[in-house]
């Protein structure tokens, strides 16, 4: 069997890393600007996600949604439509829009009088209650999820909260909440590094057979989407600490958390939504046992055995960076190097024990 992976899950990656990325220019640009760029890159993903799904279903094309879900059932729905128009219409037309007025306030700001700017900021709050409603369809009405209209949602609501945090006035609110966006982060570590280290042990757990199945994998993703829960809580609480105060940005154990939660976040994105439909088919045992695996299912010898590393190393990747995320909270007076070293000797050593755990199973 022929391993096959969508050149629209590359695109995929490259929306979520554009979207992602933004948030480095609120730490390294004064605000407001910085804040205008984020939110000009946040729209550019959402228009490229709402681009792609008009582009699909007007070439009648499968939307690639590797998951187990069904996105082309949830952007054909009776729900896709609103005031007769398809949503992604909605999606282009009003990440369309955000991108030029946002660039246009990071060049040319005396262009905006105040009663424009909060105009935007409250267009984009509709927007983002829009996408609580859109989210209510597909968890609840619907019951089915579209990855594509997931990241769609979170570039809304991204550019909906950073457009508020933005406005002056809302800084000495966010910095009155201090204690309790702490409190949410702690427990987005919870939900986070917990969430992980919990899916870790029940995958060496299931591994008593040395393989994955159906059931097993249902059971893996299942608690790892408390991951993207965790994920969730821990950047938005972040992002309003750092609007409240901002010198958290020359702190390099505050940069450290960021980088290793966006690496997090790609590196679950990348198992869940890549690797993880191959799951059930990679034989972790060793390599005769594999051919012989291979063999009796008529599939030429180590044609899965070869997602054993990239399992491995993404699911290493995950557990490193939430926890190498999790220590940095702590050791605010670390340099930058000392925070690389430490992060490459946690990857290191959680990488030998996944190898001791998998490739060298008996």
């Amino acid at each position: 069997m022929k391993i096959r992976i969508s050149n629209r899950m590359f695109l995929y990656f490259l929306l979520m890393a554009i979207g992602a990325g933004g948030f480095f220019f609120t730490i390294f640009i004064p605000k407001p600007t910085g804040f205008y760029a984020f939110i000009a890159l946040a729209a550019v993903a959402g228009f490229g996600v709402a681009a792609n799904i008009w582009d699909s279903k007007r070439n009648h094309r499968d939307l690639a949604c590797p998951t187990g879900s069904d996105c082309n059932t949830v952007v054909n729905s009776k729900y896709s439509t609103f005031l007769g128009i398809h949503l992604e219409y909605w999606g282009m037309g009003y990440f369309g829009v955000l991108i030029p007025v946002y660039v246009a306030l990071i060049f040319v700001p005396q262009l905006f009088t105040s009663s424009m700017v909060w105009g935007v900021v409250v267009f984009s709050m509709l927007a983002g209650v829009f996408s609580f409603y859109l989210l209510f369809v597909q968890g609840v009405l619907l019951r089915k999820w579209c990855i594509w209209c997931l990241l769609a949602a979170t570039m809304s609501l991204t550019v909906c909260v950073v457009s508020i945090v933005s406005i002056g006035a809302a800084v000495d609110f966010i910095a009155k909440g201090a204690n309790l966006l702490v409190f949410i982060q702690y427990l987005g570590y919870v939900f986070g590094a917990g969430g992980t280290t919990a899916a870790i042990f029940l995958f060496a757990n299931y591994l008593k057979d040395s393989k994955i199945d159906e059931k097993e994998l249902s059971a893996l993703k299942g608690v790892f989407e408390m991951g993207w829960i965790g994920l969730f809580l821990v950047l938005v609480s972040q992002l309003l600490l750092f609007v409240a105060f901002t010198t958290l940005g020359q702190i390099p154990a505050f940069v450290m958390q960021i980088v290793a939660l966006l690496i997090a976040g790609i590196s679950t994105a990348v198992l869940m939504i890549i690797l993880s439909p191959f799951l059930v088919f990679v034989p972790f045992t060793n390599k005769s046992d594999s051919e012989d695996v291979d063999s009796e299912n008529g599939n030429p010898p180590s044609s899965f055995s070869s997602l054993q590393i990239p399992i491995i190393i993404c699911g290493a990747i995950v557990l490193s960076s939430w926890y190498m995320a999790f220590i940095s909270s702590f050791f605010w007076n670390l340099s930058s190097i000392s925070l690389t070293i430490t992060y490459i000797t946690i990857l290191s050593l959680t990488f030998s024990i996944f190898i001791y755990l998998t490739k060298f199973r008996k």
